[in-house]
């Protein structure tokens, strides 16, 4: 379990289905599309058994009398069909959907529409071919094509697995079950626009169906359908070969009584005590280690959001339920918890338990001086190579950032010191700053979370900041050449103008005496009002750069970092106030990116968030991190929705019309993203071989409410910036 996210878990149950992207590795695909086309090639010639066919005079297009489009129990042809069922990223979705890891297979099919012709199937349940007493059945499309309306993709009716089982129109017509085509005309269904590799899951009860093939391409697909291994059919089911295999092997899951926390060990699940509340989640062991004498676990909550690991005393371990790990090495349930990185002699961050006593005495300090302005001088910081440990799992999901993250520890907030009032700057570009160095870390004072996290001090402690996530921090040489651990402090202070980390006040009243800079480093492209752009090439600016990486990751759970950040330019978005300008927020985008994508990361700090500043940086656009996307998605949203208000009829008592190539020219949205956006807000319907968009009332008053709150918007002639063609540039120089 752990593969889906709250968001996504809501999303089926309110819907009945759920699309996900990228499921299956290309590698995999390749040796699954070569095994099936080379089946269905074997099955025209041989009309063998578990086939079914169809005549031509029935919509399907051969050049024979009869062409097979399906094939029954895949896994019994090629041991490449019965790998795929027991794909782990299939398993662990399907563990979350169905809420359970007893599960077993029912069968398997081939789902094959041949070119032109390709037949429909009307609008039904997958309940009459085979109910269920506990009606546990799910079913599990692999595309191996891509799939859309054109080309006879799944079609369905969101939400109608609520209603049960419907009447069986369909019963008196033999084996051939249908809903009432009245009710729900395949015209009006919800198209669910798939890629190759992609998975849907969706419930037996949910009324789905296609259309025609008419492209000029077949349409695979590898279907297999599951259930509760503790569910039963109903009826006088005849069994498939294959019915009834167990997905995971519980063998060595099973709970067991520990008399002593001494006896756990990592990759033990077991109810913890959440930080913050009474609640006692199923909690998986990630690290174990001792500190000052005490010993301390850092847990994953199972289905909670990576976010919410945290360390925790022995007090907080119910160990009267405890699931050890299986003998082959794998944790129980999967292997989707994450793994943190460990440096040095244990790794990870202190625990909160022993943080406590040690901010306290932290919090005994001096505060630190502002200091006066100066004029702009650059120094580079120094930034020290991690230690990078072998066990490191962390998502690489594009290149922009380096092999390993920053983590901080934990501390109270300490007292806030008012920031001066920041007096006007002009929008003149010819006051534009070029070059200098950055201000960073006007951080959170408080975050809204169930537990203590760990914690930053930028220069002037006016913001003390709680992290999303705890990963390890470069170790640091001080004054006697020992290496210590950052991971073993309470907090880090971190410079605000260039990112540089300390371990101490002390150590920082020293750098700022020799740091003398106020703004990024870079060319200020943007100004308004108080706020600024700077463009920063990560070539010319290396140790920034990564010094930014390494903030970001404290905030960016599928952040990865990498230290080459030649590659990549920085857009930095600071309010300007007496001391200076102080990072807002920032994105990072590739020179050259292959895949096309404008953003590379984003991020908006947390002081400065839900209140516009994200939706202005992704105005200046693909997302990595989760809370980018949802950034995004309501950008995309906003934006969109903002097009179809003000769109004018062509005449009088005509509706307005545009098409989504319209839509994507005037946003500069991507299609897959306009589409996936209306399919979202329900806005889109297929209809006699076109999209239909209809906007209600209710979504109108929606957007009108949101849009007044969205006062900040890029002014286009506060831009000062010129695109350069770096594919005519030498590696970047």
């Amino acid at each position: 379990m752990g593969r889906l996210t709250l968001e996504q878990k809501k999303f089926y149950k309110d819907n009945g289905y759920i699309l996900l992207k990228n499921l299956i590795s290309e590698e995999e695909l390749s040796r699954v599309i070569d095994e099936y086309d080379k089946l269905f090639k074997r099955k025209n010639l041989e009309q063998m058994e578990n086939s079914w066919v169809g005549k031509n005079e029935d919509n399907r297009k051969s050049d024979s009398p009869y062409t097979v489009k399906g094939v029954h129990n895949l896994q019994h042809h090629h041991a490449v069909f019965g790998k795929l069922l027991y794909n782990d990223n299939i398993l662990d979705a399907l563990e979350d959907v169905m809420e359970t890891e007893n599960i077993m297979l029912h069968h398997t099919k081939a789902h094959y529409k041949p070119p032109e012709k390709g037949a429909s199937y009307p609008m039904h349940q997958d309940y009459p071919y085979f109910p269920y007493e506990k009606d546990s059945m799910v079913a599990v499309f692999i595309h191996l094509d891509p799939a859309t309306p054109e080309n006879g993709g799944l079609l369905v009716y969101p939400g109608s697995h609520k209603l049960g089982p419907l009447e069986d129109v369909g019963k008196l017509q033999g084996n051939f079950h249908f809903v009432d085509q009245k009710k729900f005309p395949i015209e009006k269904a919800t198209p669910v626009i798939a890629d190759r590799g992609d998975v849907v899951i969706f419930s037996y009860f949910l009324v789905h169906g296609s259309t025609q093939n008419l492209s000029d391409k077949p349409r695979r697909m590898f279907l297999a359908q599951f259930a509760s291994a503790d569910d039963r059919p109903i009826g006088d089911q005849r069994p498939q070969p294959g019915y009834g295999w167990k997905m995971n092997d519980n063998e060595d899951e099973l709970t067991t009584f520990c008399d002593s926390a001494a006896s756990l060990v990592e990759g033990c699940r077991l109810p913890v005590r959440m930080q913050g509340g009474d609640d006692w989640p199923l909690a998986e062991i990630i690290s174990i280690k001792e500190i000052r004498g005490q010993r301390g676990y850092y847990v994953h909550y199972v289905d909670f959001n990576k976010r919410l690991d945290e360390w925790v005393g022995e007090s907080w371990l119910d160990t009267r339920k405890v699931q050890f790990p299986r003998r082959d090495g794998v944790s129980t349930g999967g292997t989707t918890t994450p793994k943190k990185t460990h440096i040095g002699s244990g790794g990870g961050v202190m625990p909160n338990f022993i943080n406590d006593t040690v901010c306290n005495e932290s919090q005994k300090s001096s505060t630190i001086q502002s200091r006066p302005t100066i004029p702009n001088q650059q120094v580079p910081p120094s930034l020290p190579q991690p230690k990078v440990h072998e066990k490191t799992h962390l998502n690489a999901l594009n290149g922009s950032t380096p092999k390993n993250a920053l983590g901080v520890v934990a501390g109270e907030p300490r007292q806030l010191v008012s920031r001066p009032a920041s007096p006007t700057l002009g929008n003149d570009s010819s006051s534009l700053v070029n070059g200098g160095a950055v201000l960073a870390a006007a951080l959170q004072k408080k975050m809204n979370r169930k537990r203590k996290a760990p914690s930053i001090d930028n220069e002037e402690p006016k913001q003390n900041s709680k992290t999303f996530q705890a990963e390890p921090v470069p170790s640091i040489e001080n004054e006697g050449s020992e290496t210590t651990e950052m991971v073993n402090l309470p907090c880090i202070y971190i410079c605000e103008f260039c990112l540089k980390y300390r371990k101490s006040k002390k150590c920082l009243e020293r750098h700022l005496i020799k740091c003398k800079l106020k703004h990024p480093p870079g060319n200020e492209i943007y100004r308004k009002g108080s706020i600024s752009f700077f463009e920063i090439d990560g070539r010319k600016n290396k140790c920034y750069a990564q010094n930014l990486c390494l903030l970001a990751k404290l905030f960016l759970d599928h952040k990865t970092l990498y230290y080459d950040t030649d590659p990549f330019l920085f857009y930095v978005m600071t309010e300007f106030d007496a001391r200076g300008f102080h990072i807002v927020g920032y994105f990072s985008k590739e020179k050259e990116s292959t895949e096309d994508y404008n953003v590379a990361c984003i991020l908006t700090l947390p002081p400065y968030q839900r209140k516009g500043y994200g939706k202005l940086l992704i105005e200046f656009k693909k997302p990595l991190s989760d809370l980018g996307l949802l950034s995004y998605r309501s950008y995309w949203a906003q934006t969109i929705l903002d097009i179809l208000t003000h769109i004018k009829p062509v005449g009088d008592n005509e509706k307005p019309i545009i098409t989504i190539n319209e839509i994507c020219e005037l946003t500069s949205i991507k299609k897959e993203d306009v589409i996936s956006t209306l399919q979202n807000l329900n806005l889109i319907n297929y209809y006699k071989g076109q999209y239909i968009i209809s906007v209600n009332e209710e979504t109108l008053q929606q957007h009108e409410k949101a849009m007044e709150k969205r006062t900040l918007r890029i002014d286009p002639k506060c831009l000062h910036w010129t695109p350069k063609d770096w594919s005519k540039r030498a590696k970047w120089i």
